[in-house]
C-alpha cells in the first residue's frame, strides 16, 4: 500500500479533479501521484469529473458532419477517451442507427442462402441497402452454413442496356 495523502493532496485533488480542462495525468503529475492512485482516491472520496458541456457537444457536431471520425484524436483534443467521444456522439444522434435486420429480409436470406445454385447477386439484389459481408455475417448469426456448403454459385450478372 502507498503512502497516505496528506489534507493538501486531497484539497488539491478536490480542487482539481473535478475540471475536465484538466488531465488526470496532469493532476497526477500536480500532486506527485500515479493516475491510478488518483482515479482510486477520487473514487473514494466520491469525487465525479464534469460532464460534457454545450462547447463540447457544438465541437462534437462540427467534427462529426457525416464522415468517418478518429475517436481517439478528438478524445485528445477534449480530454476525453475516444470510447467517451464515441458514447457521446451516439446519444447526441450523431452516429448512424444500427441498420438491424427484419424478420422479412432473414426470411428472405434464408431462403435465398440456402438455395443451391443462387448467384452471388440475386441475394444482394434480393436484399437492397445489404452488402455481401453484411450478408454473410447474417447468415452466420442465423446458423445457415458455409456458402460453400449451400452451393453458391458465384456468378455476376451485367445488364449493359
Amino acid at each position: 500500500m502507498g503512502n497516505d495523502w496528506t489534507d493538501e493532496e486531497v484539497d488539491r485533488l478536490r480542487q482539481l479533479y473535478p475540471d475536465r480542462s484538466v488531465s488526470i495525468a496532469d493532476v497526477a503529475e500536480i500532486i506527485d501521484r500515479s493516475v491510478q492512485s488518483v482515479q482510486a482516491k477520487a473514487r473514494r472520496l466520491g469525487l465525479i469529473r464534469k460532464g460534457w458541456s454545450h462547447e463540447d457537444e457544438d465541437y462534437l457536431r462540427k467534427r462529426f458532419k457525416g464522415r468517418a471520425t478518429d475517436y481517439e484524436a478528438i478524445g485528445k483534443e477534449l480530454k476525453r477517451s475516444g470510447v467517451a467521444v464515441r458514447a457521446r456522439a451516439s446519444r447526441i444522434g450523431l452516429l448512424e442507427p444500427i441498420n438491424l435486420w427484419t424478420e422479412e429480409e432473414n426470411k428472405i436470406l434464408a431462403e435465398l442462402y440456402l438455395k443451391r445454385g443462387t448467384a452471388v447477386n440475386d441475394i444482394v439484389q434480393a436484399l437492397p441497402g445489404r452488402t455481401w459481408d453484411s450478408i454473410l455475417q447474417q447468415a452466420q448469426k442465423l446458423t445457415l452454413g458455409s456458402r460453400r456448403k449451400a452451393g453458391f454459385v458465384r456468378t455476376y450478372h451485367f445488364d449493359f442496356d
